[in-house]
């Protein structure tokens, strides 16, 4: 058989699309390059996407290697990011501006928020250590559960281990 390349522009009663075919570009063959002094956008002929580098090794890959943003979402309402699996019963997930409500989330897909962070809140609020230890208003939790200031259970408290209570009233 033969081998070709085509780029094909089309404007159709109905609508207008551009073309980029090969029958040779396979795996990392760009397909479509941008570029400047430095790469803009390339698409490979297996699909992946590159912003910003000519060898995007993801579906979507953005490298900004002289910026600290990467990638911005911008929508007026609620900008998100949908994690969504094709897995039959898999859940699916939003991480979510709420702008509404001015507040970031990660919530199931259709649902409230399972976690949140309100806008306004404290620097270091929560704190997860490389130790897998959580700190409340604390930047240095030494326990698996470290909170400065108050605190309140509206349920049971209970403790397995040895219960060591300082500045009783």
């Amino acid at each position: 058989g033969s081998s070709w390349n085509a780029v094909g522009i089309s404007n159709s009663p109905n609508f207008t699309s551009l073309t980029i075919a090969s029958t040779t570009a396979n795996g990392t063959t760009p397909l479509l390059s941008i570029s400047t002094s430095s790469s803009i956008f390339t698409v490979l002929a297996n699909g992946n996407i590159g912003v910003g580098t000519t060898t995007p090794n993801a579906k979507v890959y953005v490298d900004q290697a002289n910026s600290s943003f990467g990638l911005t979402i911008g929508n007026h309402v609620q900008p998100r990011i949908d994690l969504n699996s094709t897995q039959s019963g898999a859940a699916n997930w939003n991480i979510l501006n709420e702008g509404n409500v001015n507040r970031f989330a990660i919530r199931q897909t259709g649902g409230g928020p399972q976690f949140y962070i309100e806008s306004g809140a404290v620097a270091n609020s929560l704190i997860v250590s490389s130790s897998s230890n959580i700190g409340i208003g604390s930047t240095t939790p030494n326990f698996k559960l470290t909170v400065v200031g108050g605190g309140y259970f509206g349920g049971n408290l209970v403790a397995t281990g040895t219960l060591t209570i300082s500045g009783q009233t």
